[in-house]
C-alpha cells in the first residue's frame, strides 16, 4: 500500500510518498513522538501529484479516520475491527489520555480507488463503528497529525489488526454522518436544549465559534449576569477547547477577543429589542420610593465584607479540606457575636442545616463553645441546628420547615446548608437542573425567613467539587458540582484547600463573587479532647477551626515532611549522575536525569501495583515539582538548586 507524509501542517507542497507493509506503517506509528503536536507530522492513505488537498489527489490506498469525543477507548475500536475481520491500525492520537480517549483509525482498501468512493467506505467503516467517528473523517482531503506526546508516552498506542481490506467484507450496514446542527435549530428556538448541549458539541469537535455564540446569546436573553456568563466561558467552555484542541487554540481565541465580542453583541443585541422607554428610565436619586432606591438598600453582612444577607454563597472543597469544621466555627462564632480572622461579626440568628452528620455538628459546636468560653445561653438563644436531612427541592417539605423554624426562631440572619447535595431530592449531585432547583429552593427558604426589615438571611452553601478538581490543592479547580445550574444561581463561590498538616485556606473564586474580594484566610484544623467518652470509655475527639496567621500557616508548612512515595521517588533520583553535556544551569546540581529515562527504569519498581505506573510516578512528580522537591528543565529532571 502508498501513504503520504507531510513534516507538518505548515508545508503542504513538501511531502513524501511511501510504498509499504501495513506492518512497517504499525512500526511507523508506533515509534512516532513529537514534543508539540503542531510540529507533527501528517499522514493521507492516498498519493498526491501537487501539493496537499483534494485536486492533488491521485487515487486512494485506505481511509483514515478521526474519534475524539472521549468515550471509547482505542482497545475498544481494536476489537470492533477485530470482531468485523477488517484489517486495519487504531492509533491514538496526540492529546490522548485514559479519562478522555482520542485515537485515529487506518484501514487500507485492496486495491488503489478513485477519490470519488472515499466516503463510501468512511460510512461502512463508521457503521462497524457504531457511528461515534468525528464529521473530520469525511473530509475528502483531510489528513491527520500522527505520533505520540513526547512529554506523555505512556498515553500513546498502536495496534494492528489483521483481517480483510474493508471493501472485501460484507455484511456491513453503512452509516453517513449526519449534521446535527440543522436539526437541533428547531429544537433550539422552543427552548428544550439544555446549556450542556453546547457544551457537548465544542468537546465533540463541533465548531468552537458556533456552538460559544449560541450559547452566549441564550444566556443573556434569558437575563443573566455578565458576570456570570464570563464565568461560563472561562470554565465550561474553556475546558472543553482545551480538552478538544488543546491549550494553544484556547489562548489564541481568548488573545483575539473573540468571547468579549461575541458577550458584547450578545447584550446589545438584547438591549435593541428590550429597552422600555417610559417615565421609570430617569429617576431622582434622593426619591425613597423610586423603584431603582428600592433595590439599593444599605447591604447588612452577617460576617464583615464576606457573607451578606439576601446573598446565596458556596463554599467547595474536597472530603477533609475542612469546611464543616470551618461553617460550625464560624457559626458559633456569629451566634455570639465574636470577630473571625480579624473581621467583625454581629450577634445572629444562625441556623445551621446538618445533612451529613448531627451527631457530629453536635459535638463540634459544643467543642467550639468551650474553647471561645462562651456562656451556653448565649449561644442556646442563637444558634439552631436540624436533626436530620431532608429534601429542600419538595415544595411540601420546605413549606413545613419554614414554619417550624420561624416558629422556634421567628426570623434567621445566618443559613448554613451542609450539604448543598445532602438536602436534595435528586439522584445525580451533578445534574444541572437539579443543582439549578436546589438553589433556587435554598432561596426560597431565605426569603420565607426574612427579618422584620425584610432582609433575608446569608445563606452559605457546602458543596463538593467536580471530578476535575485537582487533589493537589489548586483553588481554580474548586467548582460545584451542578455546572452553571447551581453556580448561576448564587452570589458568590468560595473555595477551600487543604494547606499543610492540620491546616486549610480559604478565598472567593477568580471567577464569581459579588462584593470586594478578599485575601486568601488560613485555619488550623485543631483536635480536641471533648467531655465526652465514646463506648469504651476513651476521651472522645473532635476538630474545630481557628485562626491562623500567614505567617503560622508557612511555617506549618515547612515542617511537613515529604509523603512517604515522595520519598522513595527522591531516593531513586538521587542514584543517579549528572551526565555530561547537561544544559550550564544544571552544572551545580547533585543529580539529574532526562524525564522519559525515569519514567521507563523505575515506574514499575515505585508502583508495582498501579494499572498504569508511568502515569502514577508522572503525576507524583507533577506535585513534586510544584512544591520544589524537584525542578524540571526541559525533558530533565534535576535536584533543585537551592537544596
Amino acid at each position: 500500500m502508498k501513504y503520504t507524509i507531510w513534516p507538518s501542517k505548515n508545508q503542504p507542497e513538501t511531502y513524501k510518498t511511501i510504498e509499504s507493509s501495513l506492518e512497517e506503517m504499525a512500526e511507523l506509528l508506533t515509534k512516532e513522538t513529537s514534543p508539540d503536536k503542531d510540529r507533527s507530522r501528517m499522514i493521507k492513505l492516498a498519493e498526491f501529484d501537487a501539493k496537499r488537498g483534494k485536486d492533488g489527489m491521485v487515487n486512494i490506498h485506505g481511509i483514515e479516520v478521526d474519534y475524539d469525543a472521549g468515550q471509547r477507548s482505542a482497545e475498544w475500536a481494536r476489537d470492533c475491527l477485530t470482531e468485523a475481520g477488517i484489517t486495519g491500525i487504531i492509533d491514538t492520537s496526540y492529546n490522548n489520555a485514559p479519562e478522555f480517549p482520542k485515537w485515529h483509525a487506518f484501514v487500507p482498501l485492496s486495491e488503489p480507488m478513485n477519490v470519488n468512493k472515499r466516503n463510501h467506505m468512511v460510512d461502512r467503516l463508521n457503521g462497524v463503528l457504531g457511528g461515534i467517528l468525528a464529521g473530520e473523517s469525511w473530509g475528502v482531503a483531510q489528513c491527520f497529525f500522527f505520533g505520540g506526546n513526547r512529554e506523555k508516552p505512556e498515553n500513546h498506542r498502536t495496534y494492528l489488526v489483521k483481517g480483510n481490506p474493508i471493501d472485501k467484507v460484507e455484511h456491513i450496514t453503512p452509516t453517513p454522518y449526519i449534521n446535527k446542527k440543522k436539526e437541533t435549530e428547531t429544537i433550539e428556538k422552543e427552548g428544550k436544549l439544555p446549556d450542556s448541549f453546547f457544551i457537548r458539541n465544542i468537546e465533540h469537535g463541533e465548531d468552537v465559534h458556533d456552538s460559544s455564540m449560541r450559547l452566549i446569546a441564550r444566556m443573556v436573553n434569558r437575563g443573566e449576569s455578565r458576570e456570570f456568563i464570563e464565568w461560563v466561558v472561562y470554565t465550561s467552555i474553556k475546558e472543553a477547547v482545551v480538552r478538544q484542541r488543546g491549550k494553544k487554540e484556547w489562548l489564541e481565541r481568548v488573545e483575539s477577543k473573540e468571547f468579549e465580542r461575541m458577550i458584547d453583541g450578545a447584550f446589545k443585541k438584547r438591549y435593541d429589542e428590550t429597552v422600555r422607554w417610559d417615565s421609570d428610565i430617569v429617576y431622582d436619586i434622593n426619591d425613597p420610593d423610586s423603584l431603582v432606591a428600592k433595590r439599593s438598600a444599605l447591604s447588612v453582612f452577617v460576617w464583615e465584607s464576606v457573607f451578606a444577607k439576601n446573598n446565596l454563597y458556596a463554599l467547595t472543597a474536597q472530603w477533609g479540606a475542612g469546611k464543616t469544621a470551618f461553617a460550625v466555627s464560624l457559626a458559633i462564632r456569629a451566634a455570639a457575636g465574636l470577630p473571625f480572622q480579624d473581621r467583625r461579626t454581629v450577634p445572629s440568628k444562625v441556623l445551621y442545616l446538618s445533612g451529613e452528620n448531627p451527631a457530629d455538628v453536635r459535638t463540634r459546636a459544643l467543642a467550639t463553645q468551650n474553647i471561645l468560653g462562651l456562656d451556653p445561653k448565649i449561644v442556646s438563644n442563637n444558634f439552631r441546628a436540624t436533626a436530620f436531612p431532608f429534601a429542600i427541592d419538595n415544595d411540601e417539605e420546605l413549606a413545613k420547615f419554614i414554619e417550624v423554624a420561624k416558629g422556634q426562631m421567628d426570623y434567621a440572619d445566618f443559613i448554613i446548608f451542609d450539604t448543598g447535595p445532602a438536602h436534595s431530592s435528586a439522584d445525580d449531585e451533578n445534574g444541572n437542573a437539579e443543582a439549578k432547583l436546589l438553589a433556587r429552593s435554598m432561596r426560597i427558604m431565605m426569603d420565607g425567613l426574612k427579618d422584620e426589615d425584610g432582609y433575608a438571611p446569608a445563606g452559605l452553601a457546602l458543596m463538593h467539587p467536580t471530578k476535575a478538581a485537582s487533589k493537589s490543592g489548586e483553588y481554580e479547580t474548586m467548582t460545584p458540582r451542578g455546572g452553571s445550574g447551581f453556580s448561576g444561581e448564587v452570589d458568590g463561590l468560595l473555595c477551600m484547600v487543604k494547606d499543610g498538616p492540620g491546616g486549610s485556606k480559604m478565598m472567593p473564586h477568580e471567577t464569581k463573587f459579588r462584593g470586594v474580594k478578599f485575601d486568601e484566610m488560613f485555619f488550623e484544623n485543631r483536635v480536641i479532647i471533648t467531655d465526652g467518652v465514646d463506648n469504651f470509655d476513651n476521651a472522645a475527639t473532635t476538630v474545630v477551626t481557628v485562626e491562623r496567621t500567614p505567617e503560622e500557616a508557612e511555617a506549618a508548612r515547612a515542617k511537613q515532611p515529604p509523603s512517604d512515595a515522595a520519598q522513595r521517588i527522591l531516593a531513586a533520583l538521587s542514584q543517579y549522575e549528572v551526565p555530561e553535556g547537561v544544559p550550564a544551569s544544571m552544572a551545580e546540581v547533585g543529580w539529574a536525569v532526562k524525564m522519559t529515562d525515569f519514567l521507563d527504569a523505575q515506574a514499575e519498581k515505585l508502583y508495582p501495583d498501579a494499572p498504569r505506573p508511568k502515569n502514577a510516578l508522572n503525576t507524583t512528580l507533577k506535585r513534586m515539582t510544584g512544591k520544589g522537591l524537584v525542578t524540571k528543565y526541559g525533558d530533565w529532571l534535576h535536584e533543585p538548586l537551592d537544596m
